[in-house]
């Protein structure tokens, strides 16, 4: 399984090539998840590029898409998500 945001590039392909030396199956999701965007963050404004991540996929011999809507993987709204803060990870 290799997850991404979509806009798929050389970087994301590798994965994907990666993925085959150890499954004999190889899903992907493209998701633009919203819980990934601040405040200030543009989530509309991230490009989506659906049909050419599929022939960049397809021509690396991903065998499926795994393709949902927000709706999908948060079905109760982003506000009844919950949030795991951990204290002292960021670098100095």
């Amino acid at each position: 399984f290799v997850p991404t945001m979509g806009n798929l590039h050389e970087g994301h392909i590798k994965l994907v090539e990666e993925a085959h030396k150890y499954a004999d199956v190889v899903i992907t999701s493209i998701f633009v998840n919203p819980m990934q965007f601040g405040q200030n963050e543009d989530l509309d404004a991230y490009p989506r590029t659906f049909e050419a991540d599929c022939d960049k996929l397809k021509a690396a011999d991903n065998h499926a898409v795994f393709y949902p809507k927000a709706t999908d993987v948060y079905p109760n709204g982003l506000d009844a998500q919950t949030y795991v803060e951990v204290p002292d990870t960021e670098h100095t």
